[in-house]
């Protein structure tokens, strides 16, 4: 089992990553797999710990949207959370020697992880006088989990929202757990009284954590995800003494935004410097320079381990995007909008790899009046899973008494989705349409993501006379609550269908939402024309060739840290490509390079030098500027200051003057689909 190993970027200034004690949380192979139904595991918790159920639900609702989050961090000196309750990394121990449960199945396995949780919440109720048996008085404890104790105003909207999800209710599968009619005891939320100084319709809570962006104006937008629910978030980045911020937060519904510094002015939101080899060569002239002087940071309530985000977030951070874009003239595509991963890869990948990006930024096109679809294209259909939107006589979508109606996981198209077990049986979901001449469509599909989906869900065609057209395998855990291309497939007069099956290997879930149909010259036969690249996935990734930076590697869609047809592996371990490793076959994550001759120390075969002499390897003199040699002489041969590279400071400027102690994460993540 690895440890997640943070260590420091020191001595920049503004914004510096502090070191953070992080239980062993990695996984664990081998560990069995829990087999309670998330009804049964919140049952079981409450039973356990007398925390009510209702309100362990609730949480979690705010927390992650009910998903199964990894332990990741976002801000430095701020615990990531797991599970679906965001249990704080450094009270896993704490919390599993509580519950009696071990410490990895405490964030990984959801019915240890909700007895853990649970009982940390009790030992909190205990101390503060709770009562067990109600609900209203709970308030202080909700606003301790989230961490925002300490701030008065994000602690009272903090609770409220919990509290909002309690009296609604949430769904998880197979249950509604919940709707208590009950109002908290705790201070009412106070509305923010001032307007955002640049998105009208945001809320102003000022960051004293800015400066100066110089000469430089924005040219870049990045995209962030907070690693915890949205009130800590901005409680965090609006703390002096967090020494980070950002422009943006958008909540986890969409409901809201808080700007807390003026796009004017340079937030500290980004610990790297530009390197435009990292974004397909775009803007080499800012290569070096601190990334937060040319940058807009928009950071979003959530994880980057998520497996879907909610349809009103993105829509709300695409109307922000618009509004940001428009009025500082940066071009609205994958260029110019881009991952804090992407910029920052040796530490961070949010906000994730489930993102929905081609969805985001058409979303934010058709905001500004173009790039579409305002309006759906001509003779677009969509079959949607609620039979009362799609229209009589021409739609339907038909699926047997096994397939349940959920709303469970966040992000579903219209009003939810049917979802059912996988088992060699026959007995697929049926989206049905009627055409009136033979017609070619570009068929694309949307679900909800989760850990418990199908690796691999097959949607297949059917014509009008029961002939297969076409099929697709997708990995349903990930992908989530965005159009997924199937393929360009030709249909005849009459009914035609669209199916996904559940037979594949039992133990997982299948998700049928909502198919859609565009109009295609594209298909085998069926006419000719170049087919559309935003309905193209030339190499079958998942991500449409108008948005995929490497339209021909099927295990990429940006270019990462290596370069489109080139893997990003890191055989070694160390944190470091392979292709970027100095020693790729050895562990040196601080690739340490003494005589600066692209061999690291850690392989170099005359052990590497103390003197800056790069040349050829293997000289043992004492000559101080003979090449590669291991002389300790002082003459001429020093390496100047200040040539050691790496990360920038929070705020993106030169380390000058400073020394770094290189930042890497090292947590094995398991991509949760």
């Amino acid at each position: 089992m690895r440890r997640l190993l943070l260590l420091s970027l020191m001595a920049c200034g503004d914004a510096v990553d502090a070191p953070v004690a992080t239980p062993e949380v990695g996984p664990s192979p081998g560990e069995p797999v829990a087999l309670a139904t998330p009804a049964e595991a919140f049952a079981a918790a409450e039973e356990a710990a007398g925390v009510p159920r209702g309100l362990l639900a609730a949480l979690a609702r705010v927390h992650t949207g009910v998903q199964m989050v990894q332990p990741l961090e976002e801000h430095p000196g701020r615990p990531g959370r797991c599970g679906v309750l965001g249990l704080p990394v450094d009270l896993v121990a704490e919390a599993a020697a509580r519950a009696g449960v071990g410490e990895h199945a405490a964030c990984h396995t959801l019915d240890a992880h909700l007895r853990a949780g649970a009982f940390q919440l009790a030992a909190w109720a205990a101390e503060a006088g709770v009562a067990a048996d109600g609900h209203a008085a709970w308030a202080p404890v909700v606003a301790r989990w989230g961490g925002v104790a300490h701030h008065p105003e994000a602690a009272a909207e903090q609770v409220a929202r919990v509290y909002d999800a309690l009296r609604g209710g949430v769904r998880v599968e197979g249950a509604l757990l919940g709707k208590v009619d009950v109002v908290p005891d705790f201070a009412a939320p106070v509305e923010a009284g001032r307007r955002g100084v640049d998105f009208a319709s945001a809320k102003w809570r000022a960051s004293p954590n800015f400066n100066s962006r110089g000469s430089f104006d924005p040219e870049l937008v990045i995209i962030h995800t907070c690693e915890g629910a949205y009130s800590g978030c901005w409680s965090w980045l609006v703390n002096s003494g967090s020494g980070v911020s950002a422009h943006y937060v958008v909540d986890e519904a969409g409901s809201e935004v808080s700007q807390l510094v003026a796009e004017a002015n340079r937030a500290w939101h980004i610990s790297a410097t530009y390197d435009c080899k990292l974004n397909s060569n775009t803007r080499c002239d800012l290569s070096g320079v601190g990334s937060n002087s040319f940058t807009i940071g928009i950071e979003h309530g959530g994880s980057a381990s998520q497996t879907s985000f909610s349809t009103g977030q993105i829509q709300t951070s695409a109307e922000l995007l618009c509004d940001i874009t428009r009025r500082q003239g940066i071009p609205l595509d994958a260029y110019h909008v881009v991952a804090h991963g992407q910029l920052q890869p040796a530490n961070r990948i949010d906000p994730g790899p489930n993102w929905p990006w081609s969805d985001y930024l058409r979303r934010a096109k058709a905001a500004c009046g173009g790039g579409g679809p305002v309006t759906p294209p001509a003779g677009q259909r969509i079959i949607d899973s609620n039979n009362a939107a799609n229209p009589s006589g021409d739609a339907e979508m038909v699926v047997s008494s096994a397939w349940v109606s959920s709303a469970n996981v966040s992000g579903y198209w219209n009003t939810g989705y049917y979802v059912a077990p996988t088992e060699a049986v026959s007995d697929p979901a049926h989206f049905r349409f009627r055409t009136t001449a033979p017609t070619c469509y570009t068929v694309e599909a949307w679900w909800t993501a989760a850990t418990d989906r199908a690796p691999n869900a097959t949607f297949l065609g059917w014509n009008a006379a029961g002939a297969e057209v076409g099929r697709r395998s997708v990995d349903q855990r990930g992908l989530g609550s965005q159009w997924v291309t199937l393929g360009d497939w030709l249909f005849t007069t009459g009914w035609n269908e669209v199916v996904l099956s559940r037979w594949t290997t039992p133990g997982a879930y299948v998700v049928a939402d909502a198919v859609r149909l565009t109009p295609s010259t594209a298909c085998p036969g069926g006419g000719g024309g170049p087919p559309d690249p935003c309905s193209v996935d030339s190499d079958g990734d998942g991500a449409n060739d108008c948005v995929d930076q490497c339209p021909s590697d099927p295990a990429k869609a940006v270019p990462g840290a290596c370069g489109c047809g080139v893997s990003d592996a890191d055989a070694d371990g160390d944190g470091v490509a392979s292709c970027d490793d100095n020693c790729p076959g050895v562990f040196n994550p601080a690739q340490r390079d003494a005589d600066d001759d692209s061999v690291g120390d850690a392989c170099d075969p005359d052990g590497g030098d103390t003197a800056w002499d790069p040349g050829a390897t293997g000289d043992t003199s004492t000559t101080p500027d003979a090449p590669d040699d291991t002389d300790t002489g002082s003459g001429g041969g020093s390496k100047p200051p200040g040539n050691g590279g790496g990360a920038a400071c929070a705020q993106g400027g030169a380390a000058s003057g400073g020394w770094l102690l290189l930042a890497l994460l090292l947590v094995p993540l398991r991509r949760r689909r």
